[in-house]
């Protein structure tokens, strides 16, 4: 009795390698631009988080008499305000930069950047602009 072998052949290998490959190529560059715009619209929203972090801020201080300078446009972690920032949002530490300007006691605009990448807000930075620095208001 002749023994039957179960198995692919070297060609059958080769074509489902190759269909495989095709497939890779491309979705790879489809799925890198995802995950760059994913990266984007999660800075935007924290920059906006960031912007809302800063308005509860000043509202605080403003209720308990603390007087808010309006070149106050850094993240540094000293200062009433910045104190009152990190108690509002948390993971400003995990930002490579965090910037926000104030105007008449009021936070016109913020800005972050994590990776190489920025968010902004109001005005939110796009695939196009995402590495540039943004201009706040």
């Amino acid at each position: 009795m002749k023994k039957r072998l179960h198995g692919f052949t070297l060609v059958e290998l080769i074509v489902v390698i190759a269909i495989i490959g095709i497939l890779a190529a491309i979705l790879v560059p489809s799925m890198v631009g995802y995950v760059k715009k994913a990266k984007i619209t999660s800075l935007n929203s924290t920059a906006k988080s960031l912007n809302n972090a800063v308005a509860t801020a000043i509202t605080t201080l403003d209720t308990t008499g603390v007087a808010i300078n309006d070149t106050d446009t850094d993240y540094q972690p000293t200062g009433d305000l910045n104190h009152e920032i990190k108690q509002y949002f948390k993971d400003i530490e995990t930002l490579e930069q965090a910037h926000y300007k104030i105007k008449n006691c009021q936070c016109v605009g913020t800005w972050v950047k994590k990776g190489g990448y920025y968010g902004a807000y109001p005005s939110p930075t796009s695939i196009d602009n995402a590495q540039t620095e943004p201009v706040l208001p």
